[in-house]
């Protein structure tokens, strides 16, 4: 997927992939079978699952283009 990840994220178009999950959530939890994923952010483990990631509204700003429409 990672070889993949430039042109099929370009193309807008990776939600039919194999192996890819889209869902709308305020909160996940993440966990694996067998156990002992872990986790990195900027190539650092952070911790190892389960991982819960949840939703900060409005901690993020985004700079978006004059033709963006927000969806509903």
């Amino acid at each position: 997927m990672l070889k993949l990840a430039p042109s099929v994220l370009a193309a807008s178009d990776y939600l039919d992939k194999a192996g890819v999950f889209f869902a709308r959530a305020k909160e996940i939890r993440v966990e694996s079978s067998p156990g002992s994923l872990e986790f990195t952010v900027d190539g650092e483990v952070i911790g190892d699952e389960p991982a819960v990631f949840a939703v900060i509204p409005q901690a993020l700003k985004v700079v978006v283009g004059s033709g963006y429409v927000p969806e509903p």
